[in-house]
């Protein structure tokens, strides 16, 4: 059961992110059209565009915490003696786990005190543009603590 709660999590989190760079390049070519084409511009694309790309970054980010893919020190942690490299790695887990955490309180509290605000252009309740934040961070948190046992070297690269 939880392992396909979880594969269902991974493909949401490749969708939605997939889907806002198809969106944001049809989004942005429409508007190069229609400002060198046709001579003028649509006023809501930056809106538009700005709020997908912050929704693409935060399902992004953990489509690739899932798979590994960030950039980490493992030549320089691996050339250390094992002792030392599984502390390095220990502490650099927690300093991830404490940074994330920090994260889904701020997404939270930075939501919460949106209420009553809206966007410029489309009017749209900017809670809704700013969960997509709280949503990414517990998505992202979700995926690094997946990763620990990893990071330790407690299961196999």
């Amino acid at each position: 059961m939880l392992k396909r709660v979880d594969r269902a999590v991974g493909i949401v989190e490749d969708a939605i992110s997939i889907g806002c760079l198809v969106v944001i390049i049809l989004i942005v070519s429409s508007q190069v059209f229609f400002r060198y084409v046709l001579g003028f511009s649509l006023v809501w694309v930056d809106e538009v565009v700005a709020n997908l790309l912050v929704l693409m970054v935060m399902f992004g980010a953990p489509a690739v915490t899932r798979r590994y893919l960030h950039t980490d020190l493992r030549l320089l942690v691996d050339s250390l003696p094992p002792r030392i490299g599984r502390a390095v790695r220990a502490i650099a887990g927690m300093i991830g786990l404490f940074f994330l955490c920090v994260f889904v309180y701020s997404a939270a509290k930075y939501t919460f005190d949106a209420r009553g605000m809206v966007t410029t252009v489309l009017k749209v309740p900017m809670p809704y543009a700013y969960s997509t934040m709280f949503v990414g961070s517990v998505l992202m948190l979700y995926e690094y603590v997946k990763t620990v046992p990893r990071m330790l070297g407690i299961e196999k690269r």
